[in-house]
């Protein structure tokens, strides 16, 4: 869904959160709260980044979520990548609606191209140039 859908959204804030926050470890309830979603909604976000490899966690009390390399080494692609694993670009341009006439080919050309230099925008900025910009709109 390219960022826009709510999952997506609410991991890429999450994220953004615990670089904000990478001098402890974060309860998911204080991330909920700070979101302002439903504990459930933000352990799903958590348990997927989890999954991904982006965060590390721990039990007790003193634990909680951390990002598992530093911000400046996660980019948007690895975020993104958490819910579009199986997300294959060359299968969904061989659907029938874009090879069944010219229009579809040409259209299937230009959405190759487009997603090809998306994936390399988002590989090249990272957590650590969220957080940046989010300091940079809170000292304004």
């Amino acid at each position: 869904m390219l960022f826009t859908d709510s999952k997506s959204v609410t991991l890429l804030k999450a994220m953004m959160y615990l670089a904000c926050n990478s001098d402890r470890m974060c309860h998911a309830k204080d991330i909920a709260t700070e979101l302002d979603v439903s504990l459930s909604f933000i352990n799903q976000q958590l348990y997927a980044a989890k999954s991904a490899g982006l965060l590390f966690t721990a039990r007790g009390s003193d634990g909680g979520y951390k990002l598992a390399k530093p911000a400046k080494d996660i980019t948007l692609c690895d975020i993104f990548l958490v819910y579009t694993e199986n997300f294959n670009m060359k299968f969904a341009l061989q659907h029938k609606r874009f090879t069944n006439d010219v229009y579809g080919a040409v259209i299937a050309q230009y959405y190759t191209k487009m997603f090809g230099e998306f994936y390399i925008n988002i590989n090249n900025i990272t957590l650590q140039d969220l957080v940046s910009e989010l300091q940079n709109v809170n000292s304004d």
